[in-house]
């Protein structure tokens, strides 16, 4: 599938991938009772207590795990913001996320085919679909899950920021996940204010309507306060939350980036790996190892 080129309506920063559809009845939500998911196929939704915190690359060794066991894998970014322009088209792209998740699935997609959405302004998809004269059909977005959910046995959908981003007026994505119908997980980066973040969002998921699996640490840096401060933050949020505990995901050097601990020479915002903030692992066998050996595996994607 092709990403439309620029908006002739709006400032030419955001198109939906696939064409744009309203319904005036219902504003820029749009009706979404003519979608039908139907079917069988398992999945996964994955959210975060904050934007950075580690949801692709967790996402992207659950997906490379799942691959490397044999499990027709597939992947879904509702939508992506902070997307790149091609210089000579001015066609948005696909950003970073979709890259990184189709290449962890095997390339069995393209960038394009497994979003509904991409914007240039690196904001909430609400906020950048504004900032370029556009709106979210969440029609739209529940008939790509649809096609996609069609191809796959397992399909793992990436949020965008916190559990209440605003994907479309007076929805988030939270009220996605509910509509899809996955289990999800909470990706929490270990660092100073992530039990009060964590604590939150599992307290409004365990009052929602969807499933809440449990949520994983993520070591968002090689820095010793930083692992000593990950078994007490993950401690503390287990006696406050009856949530699950399925794992730890320890910080992954990125290309380039010594393989060590401490602060000798390490600077404490290049944090790689599956992490925030700054280089990226993409060596997709280490993460599916790594997968595998530090989180609860089985119980987050219910042993296809």
């Amino acid at each position: 599938m092709v990403l439309s080129d620029k908006s002739e309506s709006g400032n030419g920063i955001g198109v939906p991938a696939g064409g744009r559809h309203e319904n005036p009845a219902k504003g820029r939500l749009g009706d979404n009772s003519r979608v039908q998911l139907g079917g069988h196929a398992q999945g996964l939704f994955v959210t975060g207590t904050d934007t950075g915190v580690g949801k692709t690359m967790v996402s992207c060794a659950i997906v490379a795990a799942l691959k490397a066991r044999g499990v027709n894998v597939g992947v879904f970014k509702p939508a992506e913001t902070g997307c790149p322009v091609d210089a000579s088209t001015r066609r948005i792209l696909p950003g970073e996320d979709c890259r990184l998740l189709t290449a962890a699935a095997g390339g069995v997609q393209s960038p394009d085919e497994i979003t509904a959405y991409v914007f240039k302004a690196p904001a909430a998809p609400l906020a950048a679909a504004e900032a370029a004269g556009e709106s979210i059909s969440i029609e739209r977005v529940l008939e790509r899950y649809a096609e996609i959910r069609e191809r796959f046995d397992f399909v793992v959908v990436e949020g965008a920021g916190g559990l209440l981003v605003p994907l479309a007026d007076s929805y988030t994505y939270l009220e996605l996940a509910e509509a899809l119908g996955l289990p999800l997980l909470c990706v929490v980066a270990s660092r100073l204010g992530c039990i009060n973040h964590a604590l939150l969002t599992l307290r409004v998921l365990r009052s929602s309507r969807a499933k809440l699996l449990g949520y994983v640490m993520n070591e968002v840096s090689a820095l010793p306060q930083h692992v000593i401060a990950e078994a007490g933050n993950r401690d503390m949020i287990s006696r406050f939350s009856e949530a699950a505990d399925l794992g730890a995901f320890p910080h992954l050097p990125a290309a380039g980036e010594p393989e060590r601990r401490g602060d000798e020479g390490l600077d404490e915002t290049n944090t790689g790996g599956a992490n925030p903030d700054g280089g990226i692992q993409t060596d997709y066998t280490r993460l599916a190892e790594t997968a595998e050996r530090c989180l609860d595996l089985d119980a987050i994607v219910g042993r296809p």
